[in-house]
């Protein structure tokens, strides 16, 4: 049985200091233009942005565990979705799961010190709690990333519970 997907891309350009995160419909215009469904600008706190590169530190190289995993996931979350874009996402994964259909997230991540996050440990809440996005089965992820892979291995996290199964 083939899934039929909707494609949005997540578009993420600045630096530590601030970061603009825009949303889009996916295939872009065959003009190239980049019309946001929403845009927004965002950053981490000082304690959350040490907090984040502390955990990051912490985990490169190594196994995490489910609760790094979990803190990572929560922060980047926060700094990704800032409540417009969150809630215009939430729209359309809801409304995507309800015509039946999958969402495919293109992410693109053009922030330099952004591209080694691993923001396939992305949490979001729900009414079950935490619950890492990537584990939603109605919900895949793309990297269109113009550098590196994150350093943060993320194979143990198909053994947490999620949503879908």
């Amino acid at each position: 049985m083939s899934r039929e997907y909707r494609d949005v891309l997540v578009r993420i350009e600045g630096s530590g200091a601030g970061y603009e995160v825009s949303l889009h419909h996916f295939p872009l215009p065959q003009d190239g233009s980049l019309s946001p469904i929403v845009c927004a600008y965002t950053s981490l706190p000082g304690t959350e942005a040490r907090r984040l590169k502390k955990l990051l530190g912490d985990m490169t190289g190594t196994l995490p565990s489910k609760d790094q995993l979990q803190d990572a996931g929560k922060l980047l979350r926060k700094l990704l979705w800032p409540d417009t874009v969150c809630t215009t996402f939430c729209g359309l994964l809801e409304r995507t799961e309800q015509e039946g259909q999958h969402l495919h997230l293109r992410l693109l991540v053009e922030a330099e010190d952004g591209q080694v996050y691993p923001w396939e440990a992305m949490c979001i809440e729900d009414e079950e709690g935490d619950t890492f996005l990537m584990l939603d089965d109605v919900f895949s992820l793309t990297r269109l990333l113009p550098g590196e892979a994150p350093l943060v291995p993320l194979r143990g996290l198909w053994g947490f519970p999620h949503r879908g199964c």
